[in-house]
């Protein structure tokens, strides 16, 4: 139950606890229900200190996340990356809008602008209208306003209102593996952007939505979904937890591309 978990598919949620939290959750396993095969890796501190020949390790020492009580949430993106689980949906979604927009430069776009965020339902579904558009329902009867002021505040300040470049040249072989390398290759819109360059065809300009919470609240499901609770109370987290874990919020932002 406490084994190190080697494989990055294994150790999508890593709990760090210290050898008194262990030696209280072994003396009464009945009340720790991790099924083996779980995403989640419940490891004593001094055990993950001494495996810094994993990338994953040394990133967490560097960071000094290696302590007793932290909950890290493995990067969609980057799997030998964590964040905590207080930032993981937000920072997340940054690094997701990030990685659309640098896939887009490498096609040669010229521009990539932030045009609005909504929030959506948690029954919404993409559709693909034409070659890229896509469409969701929405939902701004419970809106998460620290999120949404959160996000709209990176979106519309640090990422800037309008990203530009002068000179950009289309890569298409780049472009290609660096979706697949970061996990961009589930977007259907993308795949389509992609194959309209691959077949010789070019663009002018698009409109594109990106989803920005559903790989990260799936992750953070997994908390919510296991009887857990016995190591939440030793790790002095309170009750509303699990709420938080099974949120269903989740945000679209619209950008426009442009080629011209």
């Amino acid at each position: 139950m406490f084994e190190f978990k080697e494989k990055p598919t294994e150790r999508n949620i890593i709990i760090i606890i210290d050898y008194d939290i262990k030696r209280k959750l072994v003396s009464d396993p009945g009340v720790l229900k991790i099924k083996t095969n779980s995403p989640i890796m419940v490891v004593e501190d001094d055990e993950l200190l001494k495996r810094d020949n994993y990338p994953f390790v040394v990133n967490l020492k560097k960071r000094g996340l290696i302590k007793p009580g932290k909950i890290l949430i493995q990067d969609y993106y980057d799997e030998d990356n964590y964040f905590l689980d207080t930032e993981a949906q937000y920072k997340t979604a940054v690094k997701k809008v990030m990685l659309y927009q640098n896939l887009f430069f490498l096609l040669g776009a010229k521009s990539f602008k932030y045009e609005e965020l909504a929030e959506i339902s948690d029954n919404s579904e993409t559709q693909i209208e034409g070659n890229i558009e896509g469409s969701y329902e929405t939902d701004s009867t419970n809106a998460n306003a620290e999120y949404k002021t959160k996000i709209q505040n990176f979106l519309q300040s640090q990422l800037s209102v309008e990203t530009a470049v002068k000179e950009q040249k289309c890569d298409i072989n780049e472009a290609e593996d660096f979706m697949y390398k970061k996990r961009l290759n589930n977007d259907l819109v993308l795949e389509s952007t992609l194959e309209i360059f691959k077949s010789g065809r070019n663009l002018e300009k698009t409109n594109v939505k990106i989803r920005l919470f559903q790989e990260i609240n799936q992750m953070l499901s997994i908390l919510g979904s296991l009887k857990i609770e016995a190591l939440f109370s030793s790790l002095g987290i309170s009750g509303s937890f699990k709420q938080v874990k099974t949120s269903k919020t989740d945000f679209v932002a619209t950008f426009d591309v442009s080629w011209v």
